[in-house]
């Protein structure tokens, strides 16, 4: 077999059923060409490390893969997503969550990508899939909320640079193509963020992705290069909503001060009572049933508490 020209990688954490049917998607269309898949177990403590044992048994494994199975024992999707790094041998690595579903093309469609040489990460289009069941007044938080707990990413039919707006989102872990020599230049994944360490703060893809744009680099989204993410049916809820945008508001806090660094600063007084006020606001808007209406509000209520505890931390600012 030739080198190959692309490796895809999944880090995976005790997801063994929902793994086996990401892997399935990929497979069942493999590309026409030699690549690597690259499976990285984080840590788990299911069946998953015996599953991958045996070779991921019950699985058709096409022509022209090359397999690896790696085991990291200390848990943290930064450190699953260097390890993968570390063993890619293509020029490209593309990256898949184990809770994500592949359309056909999907490889080919962020390969062609970098035939541009300027171009040094893709992010492919992302379509949050909920469980049967879950309430109407909290299903648009997941599927139209750009980002968010339901990872949507999709700015329409035509490929564009990113951000596709200002501010706007760069790719998601969940589907995105990374040159590998320039992101390995670029200090890979930071392992004191992404999900799964001590701190538990997201961002490790943003932060990358930063970095490798102020190298001078173009990102691509690619809406041809599709997936589905499938939530399970315990994710979602306000709390774990909340949940989810408390790692991000403490991300956020702490680049805020680095932001006001040599500025004047809000007191912690004035902080406070803005998150006050926003809590009474929802708690008031749950009495009168706009339970969605509520959840938003104390969404940003996550966001004036954070700031609040990393400035009264004194916590220094990454």
């Amino acid at each position: 077999m030739s080198s190959p020209l692309v490796a895809v990688a999944i880090c995976t954490r005790n997801r063994r059923a929902s793994l086996e049917r990401a892997l399935a998607s990929l497979l069942a269309a493999p590309p026409a060409l030699d690549w690597q898949l690259l499976v990285i177990d984080s840590a788990s403590q299911d069946e998953t490390p015996g599953w991958l044992a045996a070779g991921l048994r019950g699985l058709a494994l096409p022509r022209g893969l090359s397999l690896s199975l790696y085991r990291e024992d200390e848990p943290g999707i930064a450190r699953a997503r260097n390890r993968a790094l570390a063993e890619a041998t293509a020029p490209v690595l593309l990256f898949l969550d184990d809770d994500c579903t592949v359309a056909p093309g999907w490889v080919e469609a962020h390969l062609a990508a970098f035939d541009d040489p300027d171009v040094v990460a893709s992010g492919g289009r992302i379509q949050p899939v909920l469980p049967p069941g879950v309430p109407v007044w909290i299903r648009h938080f997941y599927l139209e909320e750009e980002g968010g707990p339901g990872g949507r990413f999709d700015f329409g039919d035509l490929p564009c640079d990113l951000p596709a707006v200002p501010g706007g989102n760069l790719p998601f872990g969940a589907n995105m193509g990374l040159r590998l020599a320039t992101a390995q230049a670029a200090g890979g994944f930071d392992q004191q963020l992404g999900w799964g360490t001590a701190a538990n703060l997201p961002g490790e893809e943003t932060d990358l992705m930063r970095r490798l744009q102020a190298g001078g680099g173009r990102l691509r989204y690619l809406p041809g290069a599709r997936v589905q993410h499938h939530l399970a049916a315990g994710s979602i809820s306000p709390a774990r909503y909340l949940s989810y945008y408390d790692g991000v508001a403490r991300l956020h806090a702490a680049r805020l001060l680095v932001e006001e660094s040599g500025r004047r600063q809000h007191r912690l007084a004035t902080l406070r009572y803005r998150a006050w006020r926003l809590a009474m606001a929802a708690r008031v808007a749950g009495l009168l049933g706009r339970r969605g209406r509520a959840l938003e509000l104390r969404r940003r209520v996550v966001f004036a508490r954070a700031y609040v505890r990393v400035r009264r931390a004194g916590a220094k600012p990454r």
